[in-house]
């Protein structure tokens, strides 16, 4: 039965264990991207230790993928009315999943997509791959070494609550456990009315241990973390001047820009028209195409256009297959 319980369980261990996968691709650019700016060489001249800024970064991290665990628990306080199959809420059933399941990978992901960025052997697209058999060893590994200690996700800690329910209550259950996309009909017993997961100080203690591994994990990147240094990091900018084109050299007269800057200036600024703070959606959602995939090689594109007509032009069995799988693939080294 779809009650409070088994919906916020359900709904907590798919978004924990597929936007953590996700989600570490969404988040793996905060320091990137201040190296690419040049904010990260402004921070270094700063009285900013390297662990202070990297736990802000972690914090970002976390931010945005605790949104989205707080956008699906929202969704699954919906679903409860919506599929209607049982109308009584109960919001701690519901919602602590969330809070004790979900916030906790979350933190463990948000930490490890730093520590690959400040790592120079993991910031590109190696470690772009290594983190999905990262992600699989974690949702595999407790229920093969049968250790839920080494289970991020809290798939397992579900799993021995909800097994022992379902043994008690469906006749002839051998206590399989999957958390898939239904690909047949299933049977349903609607006799089972699962309370949701005892949570025991132990189990809580045992989930606010991972958020204590993630801020090890912040600390760890901090003795990798280059501080923006170019004598310690190989990073290059993907701009690479021109052949024979030689750097702009600038001039700066201190003495006249301090006396400039004391005299009065007086600047008139032409007022933006009606309309101008209107948001445009399809402006942005161009721009930040654009953003997202400039400054390759022209055969980069070229490929990635050939994978998209491929898809339309063949049937359907070979898109959903080799094609779509190849097109996948072909951004993750970048």
């Amino acid at each position: 039965m779809y009650t409070s319980a088994w919906i916020g369980a359900i709904v907590s261990l798919v978004t924990t264990t597929f936007v953590s996968l996700v989600g570490f691709y969404i988040v793996k650019n905060a320091v990137d991207r201040d190296r690419q700016t040049g904010v990260g060489q402004i921070l270094a001249s700063a009285p900013l230790s390297r662990s202070f800024y990297l736990l802000g970064k972690f914090i970002s991290n976390f931010a945005v993928l605790a949104s989205l665990v707080g956008v699906l628990a929202l969704a699954a306080f919906a679903m409860q009315f919506l599929v209607a199959e049982d109308r009584v809420f109960h919001a701690w059933p519901l919602f602590s999943p969330f809070l004790l399941l979900s916030l906790p990978a979350m933190a463990v992901t948000a930490a490890v997509a730093l520590l690959f960025e400040t790592i120079q052997l993991l910031r590109g697209g190696f470690g772009n791959i290594l983190w999905f058999f990262l992600w699989s060893l974690s949702i595999g590994l407790p229920g093969v070494v049968e250790v839920p200690q080494l289970d991020p996700s809290g798939l397992w800690t579900v799993f021995r609550s909800m097994v022992p329910a379902a043994q008690a209550t469906i006749p002839g259950y051998k206590g399989e456990f999957s958390l898939t996309v239904a690909d047949k009909s299933i049977q349903v017993f609607p006799s089972f009315h699962w309370d949701g997961i005892d949570w025991t100080t132990g189990e809580i203690l045992l989930r606010l241990g991972w958020v204590l591994a993630a801020l090890a994990l912040v600390l760890l990147a901090a003795t990798f973390f280059d501080r923006f240094d170019p004598a310690r990091s190989h990073w290059r900018s993907r701009a690479k001047p021109k052949q024979g084109a030689a750097a702009p050299e600038v001039e700066v007269d201190l003495v006249s820009s301090n006396a400039r800057s004391r005299a009065a200036v007086h600047i008139h600024l032409t007022p933006l028209g009606e309309g101008a703070y209107a948001p445009n959606f399809a402006r942005i959602c161009v721009a930040e195409l654009r953003l997202a995939v400039k400054g390759y090689r022209w055969w980069w594109y070229a490929v990635a256009a050939g994978l998209l007509i491929a898809q339309f032009a063949a049937p359907l069995d070979v898109t959903r297959g080799p094609l779509f799988t190849a097109a996948w693939i072909w951004p993750i080294l970048i």
